[in-house]
């Protein structure tokens, strides 16, 4: 790793050649990470920046459920899909109507955006948080250029994973292993599309069974956390009908959301610095950059 190219604006120290612990101005030690120190520093980042990437998180949760919420309104199908899904529940039917594959297609294709996104978005505070600084202006220096780049990486990962799990599922989650880093490259090396899916692609190789684990275990936490939340929740409305029960649903889900998916957002953007301390020893540029005031987030 050279001079300014590291993307948080810093030179590289000389090597640490003791056997000292790693320093630690922030949230992590800057050296290689394992995966319960990323996992733990997530939590860490998602608490002090919870206002922030919590809110994203559920906003974008909401969307997604509203919008199959949306279509299936719109094609007098939600009793249908209330019907569909209580006979799967019970081993019956698994055939997928075509307004729900439709629905639940396109709430996933925006999830899928979002996320992405917020990734980007989480990587500007993680990148202030390992140098143990306040946000500050940081977060709006970082995007103020970067908006576009990252929209469009998000779109572009989105609709590339969205083909993916269309085909077979293991494509598109082979595809977000691969460009799961492309978000945080766009917003801390002000690199273009092209740019940050190929070092993405460079960055992850050898760390996508890391990412795969992380992201799944995020996955897991929040859907069993959602379905209990919404079981306790429902509960109490046992005689709604299908349009209450969907909309409820998507609440719950959007509340955990708020937790679950600003904690992988924020795993993710600190696997991207973790992988450039293994790859282009980020570590010592990091540590030069918490012993002075030179920003950060230029």
């Amino acid at each position: 790793m050279v001079g300014v190219s590291s993307g948080f604006g810093v030179v590289p120290a000389p090597p640490n050649r003791g056997q000292a612990p790693a320093p630690r101005p922030g949230v992590i030690p800057l050296r290689p990470l394992t995966a319960g120190e990323v996992m733990a520093a997530g939590a860490t980042v998602v608490r002090k920046h919870f206002w922030t990437l919590g809110a994203l998180a559920a906003l974008g949760s909401l969307v997604a459920g509203l919008i199959q919420w949306g279509v299936l309104a719109a094609g007098n199908s939600v009793d249908a899909y209330d019907k569909w899904a209580g006979q799967l529940l019970d081993g019956g039917n698994s055939t997928i109507p075509g307004i729900i594959l439709a629905s639940a297609g396109l709430s996933y294709l925006f999830s899928l955006f979002w996320t992405v996104l917020l990734i980007g978005v989480a990587s500007v505070f993680v990148s202030q948080d390992v140098l143990g600084r306040p946000i500050g202006d940081a977060f709006r220096k970082r995007l103020a250029r970067r908006w576009f780049a990252l929209l469009a990486v998000a779109a572009a990962v989105a609709a590339a994973v969205g083909v993916g799990t269309a085909l077979f599922v293991v494509p598109g989650v082979l595809i977000f292993l691969i460009w799961s880093m492309a978000a945080p490259v766009a917003v801390m090396e002000g690199a273009d599309l092209g740019t940050a899916v190929r070092r993405s692609a460079l960055l992850t190789t050898g760390g996508r069974g890391r990412i795969f684990g992380l992201t799944t275990l995020a996955l897991v936490a929040s859907n069993v956390a959602a379905a209990l939340l919404g079981m306790v929740v429902m509960s109490f409305l046992q005689n709604a009908s299908a349009n209450t029960a969907m909309l409820v649903s998507t609440a719950v889900t959007a509340v955990v959301a708020a937790f679950g998916t600003a904690w992988l957002a924020s795993m993710l953007a600190l696997t991207y610095v973790d992988l450039r301390i293994r790859r282009e020893r980020l570590g010592e540029a990091l540590w030069a950059a918490a012993n002075t005031r030179q920003p950060a987030a230029e």
